[in-house]
């Protein structure tokens, strides 16, 4: 398997299991969408890339307007490629 299909692959697990917008009381992440939740977007900031649909402010708007394409670019720049 190349680092890409692994990358793909890992993907599609987080997809399976995080893929549609959360905010249980119950876990600990809360607000999540395809497993990028707020905390992590208000750690990356507006100019690193938490606010996702460039308003100015990183919110529950954020995390809510997140793509399935904007968590793969997170997560391959943020943790995968490091």
């Amino acid at each position: 398997m190349t680092y890409e299909e692994a990358f793909e692959k890992a993907m599609a697990h987080v997809a399976e299991w995080e893929g549609v917008y959360s905010n249980d009381k119950y876990d600990a992440g809360g607000e999540t969408k395809y497993g990028v939740c707020m905390e992590f977007l208000r750690d990356l900031g507006t100019s690193g890339g938490g606010d996702i649909n460039h308003d100015g402010v990183v919110d529950r708007r954020d995390v809510i307007a997140v793509t399935k394409q904007d968590a793969k670019e997170i997560f391959k720049k943020e943790f995968w490629d490091k």
